[in-house]
């Protein structure tokens, strides 16, 4: 059984690298949180990208925990269903045992194998993205 994303949906990327972070928070000073197009970057062999369906409650703090004490949670670079449908990925529900709002951004069929074109994809992503800060890190949002 499928399960169909409505478009208004958020899908988010929980940003742990200290160094996207850095970019992130300079990119603020400079007047707009612009998501480095490395939060996108990790595309499995089939072509799909890990997301998380931001729209339910207690999300946010279970999946920073879920990441491990080693890596620490600065926030979700966030974008939504049809924004990513717009830019002729495909989003899928897939759920799993440990994280019932699990889901995929799947690049197109033709792309899948050309390590450019992963990129470039990549770049469209952060693009159509906002920052959304860990509550705790509130205060660094222009």
């Amino acid at each position: 059984m499928t399960c169909m994303l409505d478009a208004s949906e958020e899908l988010g990327r929980c940003v742990t690298s200290g160094n996207e972070y850095r970019q992130i928070k300079y990119s603020m000073r400079m007047g707009e949180a612009a998501i480095p197009y490395t939060v996108y970057e990790n595309w499995d062999e089939e072509g799909a990208l890990s997301v998380i369906r931001l729209d339910h409650p207690s999300l946010t703090e279970a999946t920073a925990k879920a990441r491990g004490p080693k890596r620490q949670f600065h926030g979700w670079a966030v974008t939504c269903v049809g924004d990513v449908r717009r830019l002729n990925f495909h989003v899928k529900a897939t759920p799993r045992p440990e994280n019932k709002w699990h889901a995929d951004i799947v690049m197109p069929d033709q792309d899948r194998l050309r390590q450019e074109r992963r990129t470039e994809l990549a770049l469209e992503l952060a693009r159509a993205s906002k920052w959304r800060p860990h509550p705790k890190k509130e205060a660094l949002v222009p």
